[in-house]
This record gives structure tokens, C-alpha cells and sequence, in this order.
């Protein structure tokens, strides 16, 4: 072999050897980059789970819990139903008979003068504050209000006798809240007097209360509006068209939702509603009487202008097309409202395409009278007409066409439903009186009310939240109106029982009214703006087996039916979280609640069985301390971010509304020292005053051990990123350490940080960032259920600890040190970011992984380790579109744009670390986030099909008109609802205490150890570097090659 030829061999043989070690060393370095990120996250899990059981206790407490004994309770369906319906009926029935003794002093007082004061007039300094108002009130008089236009004081009531029995019913009920009669000349008169800032903003014909007592019997109604030219005219300073549109607005503003209707504006064409595609069905079918339509109806009538001729003709075609267009449903009045100067200009009789004035009036007037005897004969039940005429006319065709004998008609009397009536218009300034005769009608052909009508929930005008109104209306003897009196009860007085009621997310309560509008439900979201929205129940409700169970309870039946399901379950503490599904076997129960028209149903699940606790008593050595540190102060006081004391190396015990009995005597009831000191006595001897369900007793002294293990252990190395220690139960006991004070409707089982534990089955889950309130630091929380009870996969309690969000820094950096700098990321299971780069932890939206690293999330969506969710936002018609994370192994990627980076679980919590290796520029397959506002953000693509940021788009299958949700092919269900806002604490100075903790000093510069981390542990950065050694031996490997060559 020549010397030439023996070098090329050699060579060949060392660029052989170049090209094995390079891709050995490569997988070498990948397989020592995965098992280090794993032994990362292994290693950052166990920092968590140290936590829980070094800080908390939670491995002592299960280990205290799996000790103790359990007797499994059966629950009977109908025994739960009837208790629950007794307690229910017994507040109507109470409230019924408070309003029968106002109704019967109301009818006695009613006067054209009153010595009572005006309640813009008061003087702040004859008020006393009173919590049940939430205002300065005075409980031994009453004072009125006028609405605007209202001159003379005709409806008022005389001071005294209304006054006393008032005062009486609040003496007998003291949960009761405002009394009062509403005139329908426009007087209101209210009890307690209170002060209110503006004297005529309120007119009492105009609220929700008033309405459903006045006209209570449901209606079609169609209001027809003249634009013509001539409706130009002034008349009492303004023209006729505003005069007929302010008149519309009040007929529409004083509709139930149990109503339908549609406005029409006519002149020589039509003016309809249903030029968006969202409301089409405006422009053909009447609509339900919402709150949401109301406001749209009301802005269409605005935008009504002058143009055109007058042709009553195609008005009337139009309103009747609406009849039949719309399901005809028994026991409902139709009713045309018209408004106009009572000139009209139709053409031809034949409606022709060439149109031509018909020869006079009178041909004009028989045409119009022929349309309407043609049209209401072919409509099963006929319309009513009633005119309203604007202009001064002797005569005119509007007096014929609402004709009271119905002559005109050429129809038997008793095929009519009712012949209408014509008004003249005199006084636009007071048109709810010129309106009288429209209400008149209703009352006069309304069955007489005896029993209390009560409204759905509508938010109070003075300030009390949500309410309802018990109502009756007060007629003379011919049986028109003379106003309504009513008694109000808090929405919070009468559903909390249902909220407390709920074992866990498979059972529950609902109640709906006997259209199948809900008044309560689990999902439903009362939304804090002035309208409520009224709801169908199957929009919650979309299980097929529960569709004859509501038309059982819409017919006011008792009945009751098992059932296999699917149900659907938060997998989160919000809808952000999305849902998930589980199969249980459902028995439901129902039945109609006592003295009032509201229907209750309970559902129950077979896999949802309570269990009741051993005895347990305390120990010689300890002490039960009530969580009202305010009232009566515990043995050493301490600051911990509160106006309050707290309590130093002691729990307090919270008593949660779940615990009690009769739960709005609790809410209501003043928490004094006695009251306290008597709950105290209960506790430590089982005697005494005993307001508590079976065995809360002894879930408090069940919870003991784990204030025991605080205090043993108050000086552990995560100490000092702690701020509060807890433990919460199922039957709604609160141990919170170090103690402090809570609102009297907390509920620990409503909180963000109970859900994810009870969603997490064995994990430890971790909560986003958060402001805490009290302490006014960001804290996040580490919680983990309590399993037990007699079932293994039972969760009794929740534990969970209060950190600062420091700590989570702290766990990166101590166990992924060499990619602690370099794009490191810690999402939740749902995607959302709990530490990143440039993260803002108090912006009104968390920050979702699309939102900081779009083309990977990309890239996670396509390999099926990051899924789309969604739920619907019933409350705002709107489904939320989310992710939850489905990967559960390590995993390398790369971006379309060529960016690696690793997808690393963190085992048995429910995070997960990402990390890219430089950085991941967008592509156009990336995802994107459209602008944000304060609550929600908007889809770009507008569905699940584009990788977007977790949004928002519209839900196409509500009937705005029929206010109907329809689920049919929907996989989706409604949303988780936010947490509840609790009651306000009262404060007492704490200025001089001394800390609660050594570590808990706000602004405190704390130079941790564990923020200079073991370099030992966790992924170093020579690991990282140790990557780039293939990448010099394939260069090198290049290198020969080219010389070679």
C-alpha cells in the first residue's frame, strides 16, 4: 500500500470515529438532559410535598384522620325534599302574612294628603344606623317618595296605622326588610324611612315588583308607533312621535318576562326590529319580555324618525303576521297598541304594486275595519285593539277601530276576547296616567288576587342587593288599580340555604318559578349590573332524563326519578379551569314549595354519600377559641395584616353556615360576647345552646391535632414564605392559624383553592398567584384534600398553606438552576403561567402560556399535550373556550420556527415546567390573543378551530326572542360561577400588638438561603452547556471533511 492511499484509510477511519462518538455523545447529552429535567422536577415536587408535611402536617393529619371512625348516613330523597320545602314555605308563609296585615292597613290609609316627610327631605341626624338596611334608617315612621311629574299627593298614605303595623311585622319577622305601598298615581311609600338623594327619580309603576302584582296574567302584546310626517306636530312642547315613543317605552318597561312582544314603526314603510343576525327573530316572531330585550326594544323606539305617509294597513298586516307567527300558547291575551294622530292615507283596498289614495275617508276607515275583521278572524284567539290619539280630534278612525261594543267588527260578541278602547292623549307630561285605561283593562279582567305574588329576584333600588318582592295589588271597587303593596325579602335570606345545601359538586338544589326560570341554581350567576337576567333551567340542566322531570315541576307535580348520567364538574375554582365529566347514577326529587308558586327540586347521587363522625371529645388540655377575635380578644393578641387582632401561636375555629341548622338565624343574628361565650360553653361540654347540625361538634375537636402540630412546628426552614396554616372541612368547620377574623358567610368549600384539591384527586395542587386582601402582598396557595370517612376516595377536608409568591422562585431556581435564566416557565394544568418572564401577577387577566410562548404552545396543541375546553358563560351568552393540559411524560419539541424546547410535569402536584433553549420567535401558525378588557377577551378566529389565548365567543344557540339556550349537538355546559363575595368584617384597632410572626413584616428584606440554591441539585448550567460538546465534535467532524475535500 503506497503512503498516499494508507493516509486517506486513516482518514476515513478517523472521520468514522468522529461521526459515532459525535452522535453517541449526542444522545448521550439528550438522554442525560431528560433524566435530569425529571430529576428536577422530581426533586421540586418533594420541596412542595416537604412543605405539606413539614410546614402543615398534612402526612400527620391523614395518618390522625385514617384513625378515627365513621358511620356511613343514608340520605332519603323525599325526607331532604320535604325538609327543605318546609323551611322555604315557612319564609313565604311568614313574609304572606306580613303583607296581608299591610295590604289590610293600606286599603284603610289611602288619602289625598299625608303628614309623613319626603325621604329626599330627611335630616341625617333622626337616623340610626341598622345592618339589616346596610343605611342610617328610623324604625318607628315611614316617609314617601313622588315620581317625576307627579303634582298632587292622591295615593299617599296617612301617617300612624301603616306605621304600626310595619314596626309590628318587623318585631315579628326581623330578617323582614322594606314595607311599602306604590300608588298608581305615582307615590311611594316607604318603611323604615331613609334618606334618598333624588326626590322624583323613582317611580314605583315602573319596578319589577309593582308590574307582576298589577297586570300578573301573562300577554302578546304588539305596539304600533306613527313616524309620519304629520306626527311632526308639537303638542305640549314636544313633537307627537316623541310623545308616542315615551308612551311605547313605558308600555314595554312595565311587560314581565312571562309577557311577549314586538314594536313595529309605520308610516308608508315599516320600521322592524332584527337587522343583526343575532336578533333576526325581532323581525318575525314576538320576543320574550326580558331585561336584555326590554333595553333593545326601548333603544329601537329611540331611533324611530319622521318620514313617510300614513298606512295603518300594512301596521296591522305586520302586527298580525306576529300572532301567527308566534306559538300560540293557552290562557294569553292579545293586545295592539296604537298610537297615532289619527290620520291615516292608506291606498287601494287591493294593494296593488300601483298604488293609488282610496276616494275618501270613509273608504279609507272600511278598508282598515275590513283588514282587521279578516285578520283577527283567522287567529284562534282574537286581538284586543286598544288606540291612543295624539292630536285633538273629534273624531277619528281610532275611536272605530277600538270600538267598545265591537259592532264594527261584525263578529258575535263571544268570539271576541275582549273589545278594546280609545284615549285621548291630553297631558303628555304625565303619560302613565293617559296610560291608565291599558292598565285598567288588565286589572279589571285580572281574577282577583288573594294570595301573595312573588317577583323574581331584581336588584334593590335602595341599596339591599338582590331581591324579591312579595306583592299584592289594591283595587277600587270597580276594580281598577289603585297601586301594589309589598314586603321584601333578601335573594341571600332565601337561597343561602340552597348554596350551604351541597355535599359536594353531584348534589344539589334549584328553584324555579312555573315558566321554568330559575331563582336559584349552582351555576347560576347573579351579574352585578341593574338588570338580571331571566334564565331558563335547562340551560344548567342539559341532561335529556331531566327534561320530563321540569315539565313535572313546571305543572306543579311531586315526583321523583333515578337516573344514570354524565355529569359535568368543575375542574377548577373557576370557569378558566374548564369542566370535566364523571358518571354517577342521579335521583332526583321535587315538588312544588308551600305558599308560594316556586317549584324545588333536590338532586342527589348515589356516589355522593356523607359519613358521620365518632365522638370525639376534647382533651383536659384544650381550648376552643371562636374566630370573632373582635369581640371577644384571645389570651394573647397579635398584627397580622388585619384592622383586627389575630391570635398569637393559636387557631381559631370558624363555624361556616354549612354548619347550622337554621341558617338565616345565623346571618342574621348579632355574634356578641355572649352569644360566643354560650358557643364556647357548647364546644368544651357538649351542653347548652346548640344551634349546630349533628356532628360539628366533633369535626371541630377532630381538627384539634393539626393546631397541635402548628404549634410543635413553628419554626421549619419554609417558614418564613409563610403567612396562614388551615385546614377546612365538608360540613363547613374553618381551623385557621395563626387566628383571625372571617365574614359570617364564608364558605371554605366556594374557595378557588378547595376546588383545585376536590379536582386534583391525591395531588398537591397549587393556586395562581394572588393580592391577598388582608395582607396586601401576592401569596399563592399549596393545597391537598383529606381522604376518608369510611371511603377511601371520599374527601372530608381540604388542608392548605399561604405562601409568599417568592417561594415559587425560590423552588425554580433551587432545582432547574441552569434554566432558571433562560426561558423557564411553570404553568398550571390548564396552561395557565405561575412563573415566567416579564409576568404581571395583578393584571385583570392571568396569563395563559398562548399569551408568553405562542409558538410553542402551538407545537404542545399539536402533539395533543395541551387540549382545547370550553364551557358556556350562560349569564352573558358567551362559551368560553380553555385548555387543560393532557401530557403527562417529559417531552422535546420544536416550533415551527425551529425553536427546541423541553415540556417537563412536575410529578403528583398539578404544574408543569417548559423551558426553550433561546428564543421562539412567532410564526404564522402561532397563536394568537386578541385585545383584553377588564373581564374577558374576545376570540380572533371566532371558535376552537385557531389556536388562540383562552377566549370568548358568542353562543349561537340562545334564542334572543324566545329566550331559550338549545344544547341539542352542544358538547359544552355552563361555566363554574366565580366565587361568592362574602359579607364585610367589622374592624377594631390592632395598632401596638406585636406580630404574629418573625417572618411576617411587610417589606421585610429577607435574605433566604434558598435563594442561593444547592448547585448539587436540579439541572445545572454546566448540563445545559455540556450540550454544546456534540456540537464541536460535529464541527470538527465539518471541519475534516472540508479538508479533505
Amino acid at each position: 500500500m503506497n503512503h498516499c492511499a494508507k493516509k486517506t484509510k486513516m482518514m476515513k477511519a478517523f472521520i468514522a470515529w468522529l461521526y459515532l462518538f459525535a452522535i453517541g455523545n449526542a444522545n448521550t447529552i439528550k438522554k442525560t438532559n431528560e433524566e435530569m429535567a425529571l430529576q428536577a422536577a422530581e426533586g421540586m415536587s418533594r420541596n412542595i410535598e416537604d412543605v405539606l408535611t413539614t410546614t402543615l402536617g398534612y402526612d400527620n393529619f391523614q395518618k390522625h384522620f385514617d384513625g378515627l371512625s365513621f358511620t356511613p348516613n343514608t340520605e332519603d330523597g323525599d325526607a331532604v325534599l320535604d325538609k327543605l320545602a318546609n323551611r322555604f314555605g315557612g319564609m313565604f308563609m311568614d313574609r304572606n302574612t306580613r303583607l296581608l296585615k299591610l295590604k289590610e292597613v293600606v286599603e284603610q290609609s289611602i288619602s289625598d294628603t299625608t303628614t309623613m316627610t319626603e325621604c329626599c327631605k330627611l335630616n341625617a341626624s333622626e337616623l340610626t344606623m341598622d345592618d339589616r338596611f346596610k343605611q342610617p334608617v328610623e324604625v318607628s315612621s315611614a316617609c314617601y317618595q313622588k315620581a317625576i311629574n307627579t303634582k298632587a299627593m292622591s295615593g299617599s298614605l296617612t301617617a300612624g296605622k301603616f306605621e304600626e303595623v310595619a314596626e309590628q311585622n318587623m318585631r315579628d319577622t326581623p330578617s323582614l326588610k322594606w314595607q311599602y305601598f306604590g300608588s298608581e298615581k305615582g307615590i311611594m311609600t316607604i318603611y323604615p324611612k331613609a334618606i334618598k338623594q333624588d326626590c322624583d327619580a323613582y317611580d314605583p309603576r315602573l319596578r319589577p315588583w309593582y308590574v307582576k302584582a298589577n297586570v300578573p296574567e301573562p300577554k302578546d302584546v304588539v305596539i304600533l308607533i306613527d313616524k309620519s310626517s304629520s306626527m311632526g306636530s308639537l303638542y305640549g312642547g314636544k313633537t307627537l312621535l316623541d310623545i308616542a315613543k315615551e308612551a311605547a317605552q313605558i308600555v314595554v318597561s312595565t311587560l314581565n318576562p312571562r309577557d311577549r312582544v314586538a314594536v313595529i314603526g309605520f308610516s308608508d314603510n315599516l320600521s322592524l326590529m332584527g337587522n343583526e343576525p343575532d336578533k333576526s327573530c325581532f323581525e318575525n316572531q314576538l320576543a320574550a319580555a326580558t331585561h336584555e330585550n326590554i333595553h333593545e326594544i326601548n333603544e329601537f323606539i329611540d331611533e324611530m324618525s319622521l318620514e313617510g305617509s300614513t298606512m295603518y294597513g300594512l301596521a296591522l298586516s305586520k302586527a298580525f303576521d306576529y300572532f301567527e307567527n308566534t306559538e300560540s300558547l293557552a290562557g294569553r291575551e292579545r293586545v295592539v297598541i296604537l298610537f297615532s294622530d289619527g290620520i291615516p292615507t292608506d291606498k287601494s283596498a287591493q294593494m296593488t304594486e300601483s298604488y293609488q289614495p282610496l276616494e275618501d275617508n270613509n273608504e279609507t276607515n272600511e278598508y282598515i275595519l275590513n283588514l282587521l275583521k279578516e285578520r283577527n278572524g283567522k287567529l284562534g284567539e282574537m286581538a284586543m285593539v286598544m288606540t291612543y290619539g295624539l292630536k285633538n280630534l273629534e273624531k277619528s278612525i281610532l275611536e272605530d277601530m277600538a270600538n267598545v261594543k265591537g259592532d264594527l267588527y261584525d263578529f258575535d260578541k263571544s268570539k271576541t276576547t275582549e273589545p278594546g278602547e280609545y284615549t285621548h292623549v291630553e297631558n303628555p307630561s304625565n303619560l302613565r296616567q293617559e296610560m291608565v285605561s291599558y292598565y285598567n283593562h288588565f286589572a279589571k279582567n285580572t281574577p282577583i288576587v288573594e294570595q301573595p305574588i312573588w317577583s323574581l329576584a331584581y336588584l334593590d333600588w335602595y341599596g339591599l342587593g338582590l331581591m324579591m318582592t312579595g306583592s299584592l295589588p289594591i283595587n277600587d271597587k270597580e276594580g281598577n288599580i289603585l297601586g301594589v303593596v309589598g314586603v321584601d325579602m333578601t335573594m341571600n335570606d332565601l337561597i343561602c340555604g340552597s348554596f350551604f345545601f351541597r355535599p359536594s359538586e353531584l348534589s344539589y338544589v334549584f328553584i324555579i318559578d312555573p315558566q321554568g326560570y330559575v331563582l336559584y341554581h349552582p351555576l347560576f350567576v347573579y351579574t352585578d349590573d341593574n338588570e338580571v337576567k331571566q334564565t331558563d333551567i335547562l340551560a344548567f340542566e342539559t341532561d335529556s332524563n331531566m327534561i320530563d322531570v321540569i315539565e313535572s315541576m313546571k305543572s306543579g307535580e311531586t315526583g321523583s326519578k333515578a337516573f344514570k348520567s354524565h355529569r359535568v364538574v368543575p375542574a377548577g375554582g373557576n370557569r378558566l379551569l374548564g369542566m370535566k365529566t364523571v358518571s354517577v347514577t342521579t335521583n332526583a326529587h321535587w315538588k312544588k314549595i308551600p305558599n308560594s308558586d316556586f317549584r324545588l327540586c333536590v338532586i342527589l347521587s348515589n356516589e355522593d354519600q356523607e359519613s358521620t363522625l365518632q365522638t370525639v371529645e376534647p382533651k383536659k388540655d384544650e381550648t376552643f377559641l371562636h374566630h370573632r377575635l373582635d369581640v371577644v380578644k384571645p389570651k394573647t393578641p397579635c398584627q397580622c395584616f388585619s384592622d383586627n387582632p389575630c391570635a398569637m401561636n393559636e387557631s381559631v375555629v370558624f363555624v361556616g353556615p354549612r354548619a347550622f341548622v337554621v341558617l338565616d338565624h345565623h346571618l342574621e343574628r348579632k355574634e356578641t360576647s355572649e352569644l360566643i361565650n354560650s358557643i364556647d360553653k357548647y364546644m368544651m361540654t357538649g351542653e347548652g345552646y346548640n344551634p349546630f347540625r349533628p356532628g360539628i361538634r366533633d369535626d371541630v375537636w377532630a381538627t384539634r391535632p393539626a393546631e397541635k402540630y402548628w404549634q410543635a412546628n413553628s419554626d421549619t426552614e419554609y417558614e418564613r414564605y409563610t403567612f396562614w396554616k388551615y385546614i377546612a372541612t365538608s360540613s363547613g368547620i374553618v381551623r385557621f392559624f395563626p387566628g383571625a377574623v372571617f365574614p359570617k358567610d364564608y364558605d371554605a368549600i366556594d374557595r378557588p383553592w378547595y376546588r383545585n384539591a376536590i379536582a386534583h384527586e391525591g395531588k398537591s395542587t397549587i393556586t395562581r398567584p394572588y393580592k391577598d386582601p388582608i395582607a396586601k402582598e401576592l401569596l399563592f396557595t399549596i393545597s391537598k384534600a383529606i381522604y376518608g370517612g369510611g371511603q377511601k376516595d371520599k374527601v372530608n377536608s381540604v388542608m392548605g398553606i399561604d405562601l409568599r409568591v417568592e417561594f415559587i422562585g425560590m423552588l425554580m431556581e433551587k432545582n432547574f438552576p441552569g434554566w432558571f435564566n433562560s426561558g423557564l416557565t411553570l404553568i398550571d394544568s390548564t396552561g395557565f403561567v405561575l412563573y415566567g418572564a416579564n409576568l404581571d401577577l395583578e393584571s385583570a387577566l392571568p396569563t395563559h402560556i398562548t399569551q408568553t410562548e405562542p409558538s410553542i404552545s402551538d407545537s404542545l396543541i399539536a402533539n395533543n399535550i395541551m387540549t382545547q375546553t370550553e364551557c358556556v358563560i350562560v349569564e352573558e351568552t358567551a362559551i368560553q373556550h380553555t385548555y387543560k393540559i393532557e401530557g403527562t411524560k417529559f417531552f422535546r419539541g420544536k416550533t415551527s420556527g425551529g425553536c427546541i424546547f423541553e415540556f417537563v410535569p412536575i410529578p403528583r402536584t398539578n404544574l408543569y415546567a417548559i423551558h426553550r433553549q433561546g428564543p421562539c420567535w412567532p410564526t404564522s401558525t402561532s397563536c394568537v390573543c386578541s385585545s383584553v378588557d377588564s373581564t374577558t377577551r374576545q376570540c380572533i378566529s371566532g371558535g376552537p378551530g385557531r389556536c388562540e389565548c383562552p377566549c370568548t365567543t358568542p353562543f349561537e344557540q340562545y334564542n334572543t326572542c324566545t329566550n331559550k339556550y338549545d344544547f341539542t349537538g352542544v358538547n359544552s355546559v355552563a361555566c363554574t360561577p366565580p366565587p361568592r363575595t362574602f359579607m364585610s368584617v367589622s374592624s377594631s384597632d390592632s395598632t401596638g400588638l406585636p406580630q404574629c410572626s418573625k417572618y411576617i413584616i411587610v417589606g421585610e428584606d429577607r435574605d433566604d438561603e434558598y435563594k442561593k440554591p444547592d448547585e448539587k441539585s436540579g439541572i445545572s448550567t454546566e448540563a445545559v452547556a455540556a450540550g454544546g460538546s456534540a456540537a464541536i465534535v460535529l464541527a470538527l467532524l465539518l471541519t475534516a471533511v472540508r479538508i479533505r475535500m
